[in-house]
């Protein structure tokens, strides 16, 4: 292991310690490093692509609430399951429209 690159290390040191106090310049240096780290200020989509999808999964929950409209008609299933169901599914309709919606409009202010 070579000894001079061993933070760890035991040997004598042939440079002086350095003294200097002074915090400012660690400050700036973390500070310099943490702006390096930060992700950036834009988001790397657009309000009309998330909007786009969100109304993908809307279409697709209408498909879903038809075939259960359908499969409600049919004498030996379910009624109460396919209520139940379709109340899910009307949830989650109004999260997309309503509070997602407003949700990802706050992101872009």
């Amino acid at each position: 292991m070579n000894s001079t690159t061993n933070p760890y290390s035991t040997h004598a040191s042939n440079s002086a310690p350095n003294l200097s106090m002074d915090m400012s310049d660690q400050f700036k240096v973390h500070q310099k490093e943490e702006q390096e780290q930060k992700a950036p200020k834009t988001l790397p989509f657009t309000s009309e692509t998330l909007k786009e999808h969100l109304s993908e999964i809307y279409v697709s929950l209408l498909e879903i609430q038809k075939c259960l409209n359908l499969t409600e008609k049919e004498p030996k299933r379910d009624k109460q399951a396919i209520k139940d169901a379709s109340k899910i599914i009307d949830d989650i309709a109004q999260k997309i429209t309503m509070d997602l919606s407003n949700c990802i409009d706050k992101l872009y202010l």
